[in-house]
C-alpha cells in the first residue's frame, strides 16, 4: 500500500510539473505566421498585430506574480535598449491583470518597452499558452521563428535576436 501511495504522489508531482511548465502553441507554431490580435495598451489605445509588420518582435506573455517572468525582465529590457535602433520591438503581453498593477511593476523594475493587456486571457488562449513566461520571436515577415517557454537567459535572448535583426 505504501508503494501505491508513493506512486500516486509521484504521479501527482509529475502532473503538477507538466501543468506548470507546459505550453502548446498549436495556433502559433514556429514557421507559422503570427495570428492577428488586437489588445489595449496601458493608456487604453487599441494595438493591432499588423502594426508590427516589417519589424523584429518579441511577444512576451507574463504576469506580475510569476517569479521567472520577473527574473527575465532585466534581460528583455537590456535587449530592447540594445536592438531597438535595428527595428526591434518588445511587446509585453500581461495576462489577466489591471493597468495599475502593470504600471507599478514596470516602474519598480525600470521597464520602458511596449506593454499591452490581455485582461481576459484571449490572446494567451488563442495561442494555447499554458505556461508563463512564454516568449514568441517573430521575424520581419511576420513568421514565428522561435518560441521559448519559461525563463529566458540573456544568452538565449541575444542569440535569437542577433539572427533576426540581421535578416
Amino acid at each position: 500500500t505504501s508503494g501505491s501511495t508513493q506512486t500516486m504522489k509521484l504521479n501527482a508531482i509529475i502532473l503538477a510539473v507538466l501543468m506548470l511548465s507546459s505550453c502548446v502553441l498549436t495556433a502559433a507554431d514556429v514557421g507559422d505566421r503570427l495570428p492577428d490580435f488586437v489588445l489595449k495598451d496601458l493608456r487604453g489605445h487599441h494595438v493591432a498585430w499588423n502594426r508590427f509588420r516589417g519589424k523584429v518582435v518579441v511577444l512576451n506573455l507574463w504576469m506580475t506574480t510569476c517569479p521567472p517572468c520577473r527574473n527575465e525582465m532585466p534581460a528583455i529590457q537590456k535587449a530592447y535598449d540594445t536592438y531597438k535602433s535595428q527595428g526591434f520591438e518588445v511587446w509585453g503581453v500581461n495576462v489577466a491583470e489591471t493597468p495599475d498593477q502593470v504600471q507599478a511593476y514596470m516602474k519598480q523594475l525600470g521597464l520602458n518597452f511596449n506593454m499591452v493587456l490581455d485582461p481576459d486571457s484571449k490572446v494567451s488562449h488563442q495561442y494555447h499558452v499554458f505556461g508563463l513566461p512564454t516568449s514568441v520571436f517573430v521575424g520581419r515577415d511576420g513568421v514565428i521563428r522561435e518560441v521559448i517557454v519559461g525563463e529566458m537567459g540573456e544568452n538565449s535572448l541575444d542569440a535569437n535576436l542577433m539572427k533576426l535583426v540581421r535578416q
